[in-house]
């Protein structure tokens, strides 16, 4: 997962009722964030001012000509806090299994220690950030119809199916590490508060609603070709994940083996669009990273960030090279600090056969000091 940018959805949200504010990630204007720090510019953009009468949001209308409609504002989904990819918490659940273990006890005892309880706050907050995601984006796809809107289809339809998509890859998050959840469609002033109180869906249901969202959003979204990112929803990042949303129905729990072949038709459409490629080699996405150094065609979705440098957890990309990068404790060295106390088990070493020239990439056996090494 490479640290770049806030949510992916292209219009501005800015709510007029202060209080409903809560639900707008502020980002900067480019369509990539790479190493852009301080405060936040707007490039331009579609701006969706939302007026209220007391806490009801009535209607929504757009500000600025067509030609800046879905650049860059501030994104309506936010995915980078500290409790979903910020610090890494959705691929520390599945890391801390068999193939890792956690040696950071203290902070996150509950989940490497397998005594995850209902006081667990950090369990909470990847709750409620994805939920508040899920409600952000039903907001936008209320009044993304208005047919008040200053848009042209194209336009309108690409925002739509990013709403769209995100909706149903924050519920594919959800019931993979819950289960059934409580399936809410419509906009809520607190949405983490509402979903606690609302009955659960069945796994299914979630499933279903899942598969609805991101075919709906795969013909509405634009071609990679078209945003020229990997971290703007398109085409081949919805194609993707649906291959892969259809691989987990196919086994444990719904084991609907149909799946299969739907999964086997999803992967087949990112290979027809004739764009992606692997890098030359395994370790050259590594390079690339360390060098800045941007592929879209390698890769198909990445959630972009970038840390703002001030403090132990700010200073790398969203706190993500704290959890598993080279370990680095220097705070103040302009590499970033790292604890990696997400660590690999012997088992998961011992997997790679002698020779492969991957493990030593992903599983590094040294550690960076900060010493200056000239010849």
């Amino acid at each position: 997962m490479r640290p770049i940018q806030n949510g992916i959805t292209d219009a501005e949200v800015v709510f007029t009722n202060p209080q409903l504010n809560q639900w707008v990630a502020p980002m900067n204007g480019n369509s990539r964030i790479r190493k852009r720090e301080g405060t936040n510019q707007n490039a331009g953009g579609c701006r969706l001012a939302v007026d209220s009468a007391g806490h009801k949001l009535d209607h929504i209308i757009f500000q600025g000509g067509e030609d800046v409609a879905v650049s860059e504002g501030k994104h309506v989904i936010d995915v980078t806090n500290g409790y979903l990819y910020g610090n890494m918490m959705l691929g520390r659940m599945g890391l801390e299994a068999d193939e890792g273990f956690c040696d950071n006890v203290a902070d996150y005892g509950t989940l490497s220690t397998y005594a995850v309880n209902t006081t667990d706050i950090k369990l909470l907050y990847y709750w409620r950030a994805l939920y508040t995601g899920i409600n952000r984006a039903n907001l936008l796809l209320r009044s993304i119809d208005n047919p008040d809107v200053s848009i042209s289809q194209l336009e309108r339809n690409h925002v739509k199916g990013q709403a769209l998509f995100l909706r149903g890859y924050f519920y594919f998050l959800l019931v993979n590490k819950f289960g059934g959840v409580p399936l809410l469609l419509t906009p809520s002033q607190s949405s983490s508060n509402d979903a606690m109180q609302q009955p659960r869906a069945t796994t299914k249901e979630i499933y279903v609603q899942v598969l609805s969202d991101m075919e709906q959003a795969a013909g509405l979204v634009k071609d990679i070709r078209s945003v020229e990112s990997a971290g703007r929803v398109n085409k081949s990042a919805v194609y993707g994940v649906l291959a892969r949303v259809c691989l987990y129905m196919a086994g444990y729990p719904l084991k609907d083996v149909t799946k299969y072949a739907d999964a086997a038709s999803w992967a087949k459409k990112v290979i027809d669009l004739n764009y992606h490629k692997l890098a030359s080699s395994y370790r050259q996405v590594f390079i690339n990273y360390a060098q800045d150094l941007y592929n879209a065609e390698e890769s198909i979705l990445e959630v972009e960030f970038y840390g703002n440098g001030t403090g132990v957890y700010n200073t790398t990309g969203g706190a993500v090279g704290i959890v598993s990068g080279i370990r680095y404790f220097n705070t103040a060295g302009s590499y970033g600090y790292s604890s990696g106390f997400v660590r690999p088990t012997q088992w998961l070493y011992d997997l790679y056969e002698t020779g492969d020239l991957r493990r030593d990439w992903a599983i590094p056996p040294y550690r960076y000091v900060g010493e200056v090494i000239t010849n």
